[in-house]
């Protein structure tokens, strides 16, 4: 929603129609939507040939800097040319609704129209003229205006003549709760005249969606429910009229999207909007998440949105924050693994671990196998050099259990090294290793999945390097080498 502006009219004389291709929309702040406003003979010249060719050209000028398109096409415009001549050929008398040859070929029209355009997330919506029963078939998944809407029926579309009517403009818009207005003539100019104006109308118009106090814990466990609370108002003059629903986004530091929640029990198109001069009412969502199953433990950022039930974000809200796709930092959260390890060395090629276990880790995950991946310091991009296997019941005993306990296991050396037969151990001699420990849950057969760490889907035990008496001496760490 917001302000449009006419990027075609049908402004009808002797067939000609004015354009402003020239104009460079993007440059307006506030303005939402380009408004193509065109005679229905232009998209249709010869009966079932169709030229969608100006749309389309709109589309992909505007949608790529975030605007959207209105459509209206006209069917009279106090001239003969609004409708095609062919449909006078065919035994149409005038564009009345009482005439059966006018009203079937619209339709045949509209039916094309809509499987063209309807439910096309680039159209803002359809200015349904006096045909509102017609396209509400052939154009149920999209927005329709029409003079006959009220706020509670539909968008609410003004059209703001002259300057002299701007006085007026923002006491009607709160009180029709209008969705958008449009604007004639050189609106670069308007706005370098005026910015003031665009300013108080970008923040009445339409809906205005502001999450107040956003309530999230700090930590989280392994597999473990959540509470977010948020306080939503709409402080715009307009409903939402789109289905959208919250979502939770959670990043790692790297800023890669590991866990999406949508909240589908709470759509911001119920929110209630204010009368004139009244505040609108608040609205407290409280929503009870689960931590994702694969979800690895560490430190997140929390970032809002609101959208699709697949979390995709939709709607721009006016607060800081932005991840430039319309996510918003709320804060951080850090979320525990499904277990925690540390490690110790009592011997050299020996190694001690104390394992603290979940109480929420899914009775499911009980079968594991444990190994050491190997990679030699200053390599980051493999994922080992070589693996040391170790045997595992004590490991699947303290899953199964879900308690802690403690296991020491032999450090060999490795069979293979860069998953070839290692020749002669001594090559290995000289070289630090970096080691992680990797747990796999094979519970679902074939299915393999990661059991996952405080710190990660594997847990970075320290260092490892052969000493004279080729032993592994094992040097415990926090950050790899």
């Amino acid at each position: 929603m917001g302000i449009f502006h006419y990027y075609i009219d049908s402004n009808i004389t002797d067939g000609e129609i004015a354009t402003y291709e020239g104009y460079h929309f993007e440059d307006i702040p506030g303005l939402s939507t380009v408004y193509i406003r065109a005679p229905w003979s232009l998209f249709e010249p010869q009966e079932n040939l169709f030229d969608w060719s100006v749309i389309d050209a709109a589309i992909q000028k505007y949608g790529g800097v975030d605007k959207q398109i209105a459509l209206s096409a006209v069917v009279c415009e106090g001239s003969n040319y609004a409708t095609p001549l062919w449909v006078y050929d065919a035994g149409a008398v005038a564009p009345v609704y009482s005439d059966p040859v006018f009203v079937e070929k619209l339709e045949n029209f509209v039916r094309a129209y809509g499987a063209k355009y309807d439910g096309n997330r680039n159209i803002a919506f359809i200015d349904v003229g006096g045909e509102e029963d017609m396209y509400a078939s052939y154009f149920p998944n999209t927005q329709r205006v029409s003079s006959g809407n009220t706020y509670n029926t539909g968008p609410v579309a003004l059209t703001m003549e002259e300057w002299a009517d701007a006085a007026d403009t923002i006491p009607l818009i709160d009180a029709l709760h209008a969705g958008y207005l449009g604007l004639s003539g050189d609106i670069g100019l308007m706005h370098q005249e005026n910015p003031g104006f665009f300013e108080m109308v970008g923040k009445r118009l339409g809906y205005r969606l502001i999450p107040g106090e956003v309530s999230l814990p700090q930590e989280v466990e392994a597999h473990g429910y959540f509470d977010m609370l948020v306080d939503w108002k709409n402080v715009g003059a307009a409903p939402c009229y789109k289905d959208a629903y919250p979502t939770l986004t959670l990043k790692n530091k790297d800023g890669d999207i590991v866990l999406v929640l949508t909240d589908s029990d709470f759509n911001v198109k119920d929110l209630p909007v204010g009368e004139p001069g009244e505040a609108p009412a608040s609205v407290l969502e409280s929503v009870n998440f689960r931590a994702g199953a694969l979800l690895p433990g560490g430190e997140y950022d929390a970032f809002l949105s609101v959208g699709e039930l697949n979390g995709t974000p939709t709607i721009a809200m006016p607060i800081g924050g932005d991840d430039g796709a319309r996510r918003y930092y709320v804060g951080s959260m850090t979320v525990q693994g499904m277990y925690n390890v540390t490690s110790w060395q009592n011997a050299p090629s020996k190694l001690s671990m104390y394992f603290a276990i979940r109480p929420t880790m899914l009775d499911t995950y009980y079968i594991t196998v444990g190994r050491l991946l190997c990679v030699e310091t200053g390599e980051r991009i493999r994922l080992y050099d070589f693996i040391l296997d170790f045997p595992n019941q004590s490991l699947r005993e303290g899953f199964a259990e879900k308690r802690s306990f403690s296991m020491e296991i032999d450090l060999p050396i490795p069979p293979k090294y860069f998953d070839k037969p290692l020749g002669d151990p001594a090559e290995l001699k000289g070289k630090r290793f970096n080691v992680w420990l990797e747990i796999l849950n094979n519970s679902n057969g074939p299915y393999i999945t990661y059991m996952t760490a405080d710190r990660g889907r594997n847990s970075y035990l320290g260092v490892i390097e052969l000493n004279d008496d080729m032993k592994w001496v094992f040097t415990p760490g926090r950050t790899p080498e």
